[in-house]
Formats: structure tokens, sequence, C-alpha cells
């Protein structure tokens, strides 16, 4: 029985012969490497000189395309033989269309994505057709030659492939819901999550969990996500994605079969610290509008404060470098000088809002002394570049549901 070459094009490109790595080169961005992407990827129909040597090099002025292209392809062949693979011509040339040509049989996990897809659309039964989009979306490890996601065709490439596969990940996400096979779907979507995080598939999975009664993970995905857009990422998430968020959250606290763990889902999982509590900015807004409606009740003073970086000018900070270094130094910063019954969150990478509970006016600028002695500790000059501003939640001239940071703070 002949060996096979295995060819791998989702994510990291690499080659298998039998049993042994035959990949020729680590750094798959080489022309010889990407000659070789290029004419597997191609191998069925071939591909143009011209083609071939627009991929390669662009529009860019290279001095005697022809004869770079000819060196290209004998560094190849070389490369080729050196990996491990027997000796063989590999590239052929017929009337101006270049080939991939070699003695064994290939198996490209791009072309058998497409095969299974084609297969979806001739299928009539419902069931197999499911089976064919789980085997399709499991085919798919990730983005198409990522290391190449610079190039032209590449990305031309990649998104309509992508596309595919998230059309046949909702196919199977549709069908595997209705037979209730919420392991399998399960499985599907940690996958997607691993490749896509900001694709909302999380929410999927949520659904998964909880069909399975599994209602403290749930809630631990939730959190993560929350989390990840918060903080990892830096930034508010769009109206859709709060809206799912949100509904995530009912669907937790709602569900009649969790009664028993709400006890251990309301109790903060790390050990509780000194200073402010931090939550998500969704959470931030909930608790900014039930606070405006008992202090429209019962009169309590409740101040909303905004910190924002800046550079030493005063001006919107920018440096990215500066903020991923300033922004943990603050977020600290803040916490510790909160008390135990303050909340705080993250806006953007710049900036974060504060309720003060129980604060005065004049206490406002206590609170401030505090977070620029915290935050200046170790750099003095960093006293310079945090604006403050800060109003009484009852203030706040703009109705509860059209809060916007940006119009209802006044220094």
């Amino acid at each position: 029985m002949k060996d096979i070459l295995y060819v791998y094009m989702f994510g990291v490109f690499s080659l298998r012969y039998g049993d042994r790595n035959v990949t020729p080169e680590k750094n798959t961005t080489k022309k010889s490497m990407q000659l070789l992407q290029i004419l597997l990827y191609h191998r069925k129909e071939g591909i143009t000189r011209e083609r071939l040597l627009h991929a390669l090099y662009g529009e860019g002025n290279v001095e005697n395309p022809s004869n770079n292209l000819k060196v290209v392809t004998y560094q190849l062949r070389k490369k080729l033989m050196a990996a491990g693979l027997p000796q063989w011509n590999y590239i052929e040339n017929k009337g101006g269309i270049y080939y991939w040509n070699a003695p064994m049989e290939i198996r490209s996990d791009v072309e058998t994505f497409g095969e299974l897809l084609q297969k979806v659309r001739m299928e009539a039964d419902a069931e197999k057709c499911m089976e064919l989009c789980c085997e399709a979306c499991r085919c798919y490890k990730g983005e198409f030659l990522s290391n190449l996601s610079g190039e032209e065709w590449v990305m031309m490439e990649s998104t309509r492939l992508r596309e595919q596969y998230f059309q046949a990940l909702s196919e199977a996400e549709k069908a595997l819901k209705e037979r209730k096979r919420y392991l399998d779907l399960l499985d599907l979507c940690n996958d997607a999550i691993g490749m896509y995080p900001f694709e909302e598939w999380q929410a999927v999975k949520i659904d998964c969990l909880m069909a399975m009664n599994r209602f403290r993970e749930a809630m631990d995905v939730y959190e993560a996500t929350t989390r990840m857009y918060f903080e990892e990422m830096g930034l508010p998430p769009s109206d859709r994605m709060l809206d799912r968020l949100r509904d995530m959250g009912s669907k937790i606290y709602t569900s009649t079969q969790a009664a028993s763990n709400i006890t251990s889902i309301l109790q903060e999982k790390e050990p509780r610290k000194a200073g402010a509590y931090f939550c998500g900015f969704p959470s931030f807004i909930d608790g900014y509008r039930m606070m405006r409606r008992v202090v429209e009740r019962h009169g309590e003073s409740v101040y909303m404060m905004v910190c924002t970086l800046t550079d030493a000018k005063g001006n919107h900070l920018e440096d990215r470098e500066r903020i991923e270094t300033m922004t943990p130094v603050l977020r600290e910063a803040i916490g510790k000088s909160l008390r135990s019954g303050d909340v705080y969150s993250m806006y953007s990478p710049t900036q974060f809002v504060l309720l003060l509970f129980g604060t005065q006016g004049g206490g406002c600028g206590l609170i401030r002394e505090r977070i620029l002695k915290a935050f200046s500790a170790e750099h003095r000059s960093w006293r310079e570049c945090v604006k403050f501003y800060a109003t009484s939640v009852i203030d706040v001239g703009h109705p509860v549901e059209d809060l916007e940071f940006q119009n209802v703070f006044f220094a």
C-alpha cells in the first residue's frame, strides 16, 4: 500500500507523508513555500503563469520575474526531496499552466471540506445531511493558510471558506438541537469559540449547557465572555452582543431547574479582597439603573465618577504601549482606593466608571486624591495623566435608558 501525502491548509500549513512530517520549512512565507502552497491548492485545475506570478510577487517591480520563478521552482524541488519525499519532478508546466505533479495520492483538508459541503447540497436525507455538516465542521481547523493571511489570494479564499464553515455550523446547530444532541453540539461550539472567540458561539454553548442542567458551567461561560470583552479586549460590546449577554444571564437566572444552585451562583467565586467590587459593563449598567431608582425613592447620596487616562498634556491617550502599561495600574489603584460597597467597571481601554455609595460631593475629591496617590506611587509624573469627572446620580440629565458617559459627566 502506497503512502499518502496529507496536505493541511486550515490553520498553519503542513505536510505529512505516511507517518512523517515532511513540511520543507517552518517558515511558510518564503517564496518557495508560497509556491508549494499555491500549486497544491490549485493542483486539480492548475494555475496560469500570469496568476502564479501575481500571487507570488503581486504588483511589485520584480526584475526578470520569469527567471525568479525558475529559481524558486528549483529551490522547491530540492527542499521537497530533502524533507523526505521521493525523487520526482513535482512541478510541471504545460502550455503556460503550472501543475502539481506527484507520484503519490494526495488528500487535502480543504478539498475534503469542499467535497463534504457538496454532499450536503446533494443529500436529501436530513439525518445524513446533519452528519455531513458535522463532519465538515470538524474538518475545518482554523483560518485558511493563516501564515499567509496578508496575501490577497489567501484573504479572498479565507473569507469564502470561513463563510462556508459558519453556514455549515449553523445548519449543524439547528439539526443537533432538534435531536437534543447537545454533547455533539458542545464539541463543535468549543472548536468554533477557540478559532473565533468574538463570533458569539458562546451563546450556543450556554444553550447546550443549560439544556443539560449544567448551570454552574453555563454561568462560568457567561462570566468569561463578559470578562473577555471588557478586560481582555478592553472595549464595550456592540448593542447586539450586549443584548445577547443579557439574554444569557436571564436564561441562567430564570430557569426553575436552577433554583438549588442560586445561592452558590450569587456568591463571589474568588476570596473577597479589600476595596471596591469590579464587574463587567453590562452589570454596571444594571447597578446604575437600580441605584438611580433607589436614589429617587429614598434620597440616598450616590455619585458616579469617570477616570480617564490622558497623556501629560491632558489629551486623549492613544499610545498603545502606554495604555497597556498604565491601565492595569489604574484599575488596581481604583480598586484599592474605594470602599467595599463601591462598584467600578472598565468602559474602554482608557476609561473606568465608578459608582460611589453614600458619598457626598466633597468626598469625590478625597477619592480622587486616594486614586492618584496609589496610581502615581512608582511614577510621580503619572499623577498628571488622569482626568476625573463626577456627578450625583440624581443630577444626571439624561434618561437612564440613554446613558452616554461622554455626555453626562461634569468636571
